[in-house]
C-alpha cells in the first residue's frame, strides 16, 4: 500500500512538474514548418497568456508538436486541431504577475 501511495505521489510531481511541455506525435520523415521561440515579460497582478496558430501549406498534415516551457512555470494546451489536422492552434499562459517564455517546434508531412 505505502509503495503504491509513494507511486502515486512520484507520477502526480512528474506530471505538475511538466505541465508547460508538450510532446505529441513523431517528427521522423517530417519537415520543420514552425520554429519560434515566445515570450511576455510580467506585469504584476496580471496572467500573461497567448494563442498561437499554425497552418500547414496546401494538403500539409501536422506530424508532430512539442511545446518547451523555457522558464519552467508556464502551461500549454492545444485548443484545436492538432496531430493528423492542417493546423493546430495552442495557448501558452503564464503565472499571474510573471511572463512566460516557449519554444514551439511543429512538424508536417
Amino acid at each position: 500500500m505505502k509503495l503504491l501511495v509513494l507511486l502515486l505521489l512520484f507520477v502526480l510531481a512528474t506530471l505538475s512538474d511538466a505541465r508547460g511541455n508538450i510532446s505529441i506525435g513523431d517528427n521522423f520523415g517530417a519537415k520543420l514548418i514552425y520554429h519560434e521561440t515566445r515570450h511576455k515579460i510580467g506585469i504584476p497582478l496580471m496572467r500573461r497568456d497567448e494563442k498561437v496558430t499554425v497552418k500547414g501549406v496546401g494538403s500539409e498534415r501536422i506530424k508532430s508538436i512539442l511545446v518547451q516551457d523555457l522558464k519552467g512555470d508556464g502551461e500549454s494546451y492545444i485548443m484545436s486541431g492538432g496531430v493528423g489536422h492542417s493546423s493546430v492552434t495552442i495557448k501558452l499562459k503564464g503565472p499571474k504577475g510573471k511572463g512566460y517564455k516557449f519554444l514551439i517546434d511543429v512538424y508536417a508531412i
